[in-house]
Parts: structure tokens; C-alpha cells; sequence
């Protein structure tokens, strides 16, 4: 549960710093939310990979949003992220 934690409160901190969208770009809007991703929770040899995946946006297909973390199963240490493009 620590990896997950970890890995959720850097991603909740990454978005809650992309600032507001117009209305003019909604799907910017929702994937600033962190309620509008999935996680998913591995546990590897060495560490835990836990992925956040944008649920289906209704208004179109989402590629490359979300982000993926590998974390040391022993020290719950964040070794990489993967992803987290910039939404601004």
C-alpha cells in the first residue's frame, strides 16, 4: 500500500499543478482530475509498477495521458515515472 500511496500523492501533486482549462478544452480539463484515472498495481521481482490510466473520455480517444511508476518494494522509494506529459 505504500507504493501506491507514494505514487499517488507525486501524480495527484503533478496535476493539481496543471492550471485550469477553458472550456474550449475539455478533455485538458478531465485528465487534470485525478478521480478521472485508474490504477493498476504490480508487484515485480525488485519493486511495484503502478500505472495511471485515464478512464474512456466521452468526447474522444485519449492517447499517451497518465503515467507510470516503478517503486522499491524495500525502501517504497520512487525510482522512475514514466510518462506525465505536460497538459498545459
Amino acid at each position: 500500500m505504500r507504493a501506491i500511496d507514494q505514487s499517488y500523492q507525486d501524480f495527484a501533486t503533478f496535476l493539481s499543478k496543471v492550471p485550469a482549462q477553458p472550456e474550449s478544452k475539455p478533455m485538458r480539463e478531465f485528465l487534470r482530475k485525478i478521480e478521472n484515472y485508474q490504477l493498476i498495481a504490480v508487484l515485480e521481482r525488485d519493486n511495484y509498477t503502478v500505472k495511471f490510466l485515464p478512464y474512456n473520455y466521452p468526447g474522444g480517444t485519449i492517447k499517451g495521458a497518465g503515467a507510470k511508476y516503478s517503486v522499491n518494494k524495500c525502501t517504497f522509494r520512487i525510482e522512475g515515472i514514466q510518462g506525465r506529459a505536460p497538459l498545459e
